[in-house]
């Protein structure tokens, strides 16, 4: 049996280790646990922000503008979070784009009809009114 650079019977490697006071995490390259804690903080703060933009109809500018670049810098972070808790490639570019659509919506850049008219124009779907 072999474990890194330590080769030898199990009871062999289990004494040595135990004996010379050496741990096995010194010795093994274990994967950190992510922890689900760090990507709920983030999340929430994303959906607060989403709340104030959605909400506010008129805002100052000077507000709009700090809220805007807070989400903004709320979605990169939920991004890093998702990568490095999944990673994977697709789930996180797909939490991103669902990220941008609802800021999308929540700063009234578009709304759910407008984003279905171009989808139909685009995919070529008849209407049937």
């Amino acid at each position: 049996m072999k474990i890194g650079k330590v080769s030898g019977t199990p009871e062999e490697i289990k004494s040595f280790l135990a004996n010379d006071g050496f741990n096995a995490r010194d010795i093994l390259d274990l994967p950190k646990k992510y922890e689900i804690k760090w990507l709920i903080f983030p999340i929430s703060l994303f959906i607060v922000l989403s709340f104030i933009l959605w909400i506010i109809n008129t805002p100052p500018r000077g507000l709009f503008g700090l809220l805007v670049i807070f989400e903004i810098l709320t979605i990169g972070w939920v991004t890093i979070h998702i990568h490095l808790l999944f990673k994977n490639t697709l789930v996180t570019i797909l939490c991103l784009l669902l990220l941008v659509l609802v800021f999308g919506f929540c700063v009234k850049l578009t709304d759910l009809g407008e984003a279905l008219r171009i989808i139909r124009e685009k995919i070529k779907i008849p209407r049937y009114d």
